[in-house]
């Protein structure tokens, strides 16, 4: 069954115009964003699972996506991440290898075409990549969330798409991860989101480790992904991410800490991506939620962690099928859709 993306372009003033379909193969999981041809346009990645690869189009300066090529990668790919791993300034991508329990390096020569960096070992089961410079030695590196060995792995770049690893972080099986400057000090920390279990706040060293400064139960959520913004303008970063027709939202009191228990607002069903970004140009931001069925909801941010009602765009979608070979005997949520949505 043939797959496709969904593009929906932004009015500017919050809402968005109808979707734009392309084809995109049979077991899309996952997108990332990036421009790999190094020419201003954002382009596109995105994992296939049963196919064992990841497909990359380019962006044509219109809103249109046309496909390059497909590259081979590990065992059952479920997330890449897109970023300049070897300094050369194109985007490189990070692919998490569930099966294989590995990340994939796929290092770009500038024009968009990819080869092989390599695989580097992490834990069981990787779901999630975050990146920052951990060690800030200049170079990219990325942590993966290692949901069956209940540990984040470190890896610390190089600079040439090469990776040393640090010593992991024991978790509570870890489904995501987000990177960001919780206590303001300039150097990155990690937050990691379980499904049932909650989230947990690690304060980085500056040297490529952490430590654990607390956890906090979020209910279950149902596979919506950490998103890492300053949602009440307050210069501290806030934590969200989708729930059963909600949106969590953790705001940051300083010094790691973040308030407890969250705000709850209404979002699509099922919010399964959370993204935070200016929709309208008011210079405040905006709450984004695709939910089941892929309904996408929008909530305008009023400032001061306060958001306007929200509004659903529908995009129609076909009949849904669920990826049930493989995964370890499991479908995991972000997994159970035949059609992925970029906004």
């Amino acid at each position: 069954m043939e797959l496709e993306i969904a593009v929906l372009f932004g009015t500017g003033v919050g809402g968005f115009d109808p979707p734009v379909f392309y084809p995109a193969g049979s077991q899309l999981l996952g997108l990332t964003v990036g421009d790999f041809n190094v020419d201003g346009i954002p382009d596109v990645a995105g994992v296939e699972v049963l196919s064992e690869s990841i497909r990359v189009w380019f962006g044509d300066g219109t809103g249109g996506l046309d496909f390059q090529q497909d590259y081979t990668v590990g065992g059952q790919p479920f997330f890449a991440r897109a970023g300049d791993l070897n300094g050369d300034g194109a985007d490189d991508l990070a692919v998490a290898d569930s099966l294989s329990e590995s990340i994939t390096i796929l290092l770009n020569d500038g024009s968009g075409s990819f080869s092989t960096g390599g695989q580097v070992a992490v834990g069981t089961d990787p779901m999630h990549i975050a990146a920052d410079d951990f060690n800030g030695d200049g170079n990219l590196d990325l942590a993966t969330a290692n949901s069956r060995s209940q540990s984040i792995s470190i890896l610390l770049g190089r600079g040439d798409g090469s990776f040393d690893t640090a010593p992991d972080l024991p978790d509570w099986s870890p489904d995501f991860l987000a990177a960001g400057d919780w206590n303001n000090d300039q150097i990155p920390d990690l937050a990691s989101l379980n499904f049932g279990a909650g989230l947990r706040i690690y304060l980085g060293e500056g040297d490529g480790t952490f430590t654990l400064l607390n956890g906090y139960a979020a209910g279950l959520a149902s596979g919506g992904r950490l998103a890492a913004d300053d949602l009440d303008e307050d210069g501290i970063t806030d934590l969200a991410f989708g729930g059963t027709r909600s949106v969590t939202v953790f705001f940051g009191e300083g010094g790691g800490e973040f308030e407890a228990p969250p705000l709850l607002f209404s979002g699509a069903n099922g919010a399964r991506r959370t993204q935070v970004t200016d929709l309208n140009g008011d210079g405040l931001n905006d709450l984004v939620t695709v939910g089941a069925g892929w309904a996408i909801g929008v909530r305008l941010g009023a400032g001061g962690g306060e958001f306007g009602s929200p509004v659903s765009y529908t995009v129609s979608c076909a009949e849904e099928q669920r990826v049930q070979d493989g995964l370890h005997g499991r479908v995991p949520f972000n997994a159970k859709r035949v059609r992925s949505c970029l906004v």
